[in-house]
């Protein structure tokens, strides 16, 4: 058995100093899939109109999308004309005794305003009394 003095040194790749830099790409690859949140789209492409105030939704709304040609979307599916007012409602009745239901309408801006009406009008005849909606704030 021979025994030496002298410590074998290990001869270092490129591949080695790689390694951490790995290990720390994973782990935040892991971190941002786990706490991002994605929200689903909402059907159609709208820019809201500006608004002064800034309050904010508490609860848990139903939310109603318009399109700048008046196409009126519920959880990114398209509603007919005349089944607004049944879909509100079916919204309406889900809700727990005492609990108020409440809807936002994300309208575009560029929509024209008796357009807006009729779906405020059909939103009115389902009963809801809390309706919101949606704007962005100014620019100053």
């Amino acid at each position: 058995m021979i025994l030496t003095t002298q410590a074998k040194r290990k001869t270092s790749s490129a591949d080695d100093s790689l390694i951490p830099l790995i290990n720390v790409v994973f782990l935040m690859l892991i971190f941002f899939m786990v706490a991002g949140h994605i929200e689903p789209s909402d059907g159609v492409n709208v820019s809201p109109p500006v608004s002064l105030s800034a309050s904010d939704i508490t609860a848990e709304p139903l939310k109603i999308v318009v399109g700048k040609e008046g196409q009126v979307f519920i959880a990114s599916v398209l509603i007919s004309d005349g089944e607004l007012t049944q879909q509100v409602l079916a919204y309406s009745s889900l809700m727990a005794e005492g609990q108020q239901a409440s809807v936002i309408v994300k309208a575009d801006a560029e929509l024209a305003i008796e357009q807006l009406q009729r779906v405020f009008k059909d939103i009115k005849a389902a009963g809801i009394e809390r309706l919101s909606l949606i704007t962005s704030q100014t620019q100053v």
